[in-house]
């Protein structure tokens, strides 16, 4: 689960800052949010290539690609 820390944490493994992000097992993230310790991150997953409209593709590395066959060969040819 995906949190975003209101106060400093540390422990033995791990140290966190106020609005900082992080992923953390879903049963830690909750016993932290029922602490008032963090809160949930409402950030949405991205998948790539992502439409950012007007038939432009972004690319998991920024680049902007007109045409979605375009910036799907692109993104495969990042992943392989």
């Amino acid at each position: 689960m995906k949190i975003i820390f209101k106060t400093s944490i540390a422990g033995p493994n791990y140290s966190y800052k106020p609005n900082e992000r992080a992923e953390i097992e879903d049963e830690k993230a909750i016993r932290f949010i029922k602490a008032g310790i963090a809160k949930p991150s409402k950030e949405k997953e991205v998948e790539y290539p992502h439409h950012t409209g007007g038939g432009w593709y972004e690319t998991s590395d920024g680049r902007k690609i007109q045409g979605k066959e375009k910036a799907m060969a692109a993104e495969r040819g990042l992943v392989e």
